[in-house]
């Protein structure tokens, strides 16, 4: 069994839950992560709370909040890692509750640990990002969820090249890149966009914020990347598959 493999059979074994303490702790960055010696009996709970704590680190620099302030949700967040009976499905995120597929991970052909945590940033940023009180599309939703796994160095080598995709708001890594573009603009406009989408939703924020609508920034994206039109497919462009994120039945919480 490799290092990773060892790892990953400990992370099944338990569910974490980030605590007020623990919020504290990010809040004034006096928290180390143990090292690799303090870590050798309890090594599962030592990588997990170090990936939730980049996690909601990199979540409230992208948005430009403090922990837990005008965050979508703020409270104790759980994470439980457990077999869906499927290896396709990534994730399921309800409310505070965060569930990782173990059967995924264990099927998955990479390093599997950087799997894990881009996943844990994924999902940590649908807890506390806004939707507009559920009325944005959900391409922009896991797109920012992807934005923030992506600035957080947590990519996936899996992911379709910058771009890529039929449509901006197709979701994941495409829409990612695409919010990246945006960024680049005007610094600060995902966080903006995010704040915006407090209690609303509008494609007019783009206009507000960039000047332009967001099929014209579209359009300004794939002419900065030259992507290659194919004949027949949908706007000329190829649009790859779509993980199965949030895929599995909703849970009740307890």
């Amino acid at each position: 069994m490799s290092p990773s493999q060892f790892v990953l059979a400990l992370l099944l074994l338990i569910s974490l839950e980030l605590t007020h303490a623990t919020r504290d702790q990010i809040d004034d960055h006096s928290y180390e992560v143990p090292g690799e010696n303090q870590c050798a009996d309890e090594l599962n709970i030592c990588y997990k709370l170090w990936v939730l704590i980049g996690a909601t680190q990199a979540i409230s620099s992208t948005f430009n909040q403090k922990p837990g302030e005008d965050m979508k949700y703020n409270g104790v967040i759980k994470l439980l890692t457990e077999s869906f009976n499927d290896s396709l499905t990534v994730a399921s995120t309800k409310g505070n509750l965060i569930r990782l597929n173990a059967d995924y991970l264990q099927h998955y052909r990479g390093d599997i640990l950087e799997e894990f945590a881009g996943v844990v940033y994924h999902q940590m940023t649908r807890v506390l990002q806004w939707t507009g009180n559920g009325t944005a599309p959900s391409g922009l939703i896991n797109g920012i969820a992807d934005y923030v796994r992506l600035k957080g160095g947590h990519a996936s080598k899996s992911w379709p090249r910058k771009g890529s995709g039929s449509r901006w708001d197709d979701g994941f890594a495409i829409t990612a890149y695409f919010l990246e573009y945006c960024n680049d603009l005007k610094p600060g406009f995902v966080a903006n966009l995010n704040a915006l989408m407090k209690y609303s939703y509008s494609e007019a924020f783009f206009v507000q914020l960039l000047g332009k609508s967001v099929h014209q920034l579209w359009g300004d994206y794939k002419l900065a990347y030259a992507t290659r039109r194919i004949p027949g497919s949908e706007e000329g462009y190829r649009k790859p598959p779509t993980r199965s994120f949030d895929s599995f039945p909703a849970v009740s919480i307890s």
